[in-house]
């Protein structure tokens, strides 16, 4: 897999969220947490979990509105999945990720997530296969760093499940 290469203008970064089907929304995490995916002719495939299923969401050009007229963003549509309560990703406008290349490998794809800013849940991962101790101790305070921040994604989507289950009351 690693000599696989892929077609740059195909990846789109996707911001985790947790969707709320009764709000027909998304609320704004504090934690900002993203993974890419390859777009496959509208087909969206997780390109460091393949197998994973996935509720994919992009922004549409129409603004929310709050009941006093307030806009607050704009409304999402699903491209992929279901439509159900749960852990949701919601696409970024495309952008080029290497303008200079049509193609990129696997491997330098992965390089660029460990020297990315954001916090991207599969870096973890990612550093953790690679064989180079040297690369894993130069590397020890992004992992730390994002360990951190993965238990703070795990708890909020845990926090939103428990919110939404829905109560049944017998009379």
């Amino acid at each position: 897999m690693e000599n696989m290469e892929l077609p740059v203008k195909k990846i789109r970064r996707a911001q985790i969220r947790y969707y709320e089907t009764d709000r027909n929304a998304c609320e704004i995490p504090e934690l900002k947490a993203y993974t890419y995916f390859l777009d496959v002719d509208g087909y969206y495939i997780n390109i460091f979990h393949p197998l994973e299923e996935c509720n994919i969401y992009k922004r549409v050009p129409i603004p929310n509105f709050t009941k006093n007229g307030e806009s607050f963003g704009t409304k999402i549509e699903l491209v992929h999945g279901k439509e159900e309560d749960g852990v949701c990703y919601i696409l970024d406008n495309p952008d080029r990720i290497v303008s200079t290349y049509d193609y990129i490998s696997i491997e330098d794809f992965e390089d660029l997530i460990i020297n990315m800013k954001d916090f991207i849940v599969d870096r973890v991962e990612i550093l953790e296969k690679r064989r180079d101790i040297f690369s894993r101790f130069k590397n020890r305070k992004i992992i730390e760093s994002d360990k951190k921040n993965l238990e703070i994604l795990q708890e909020y989507v845990i926090s939103k499940d428990k919110e939404t289950e829905k109560v049944y009351k017998k009379d």
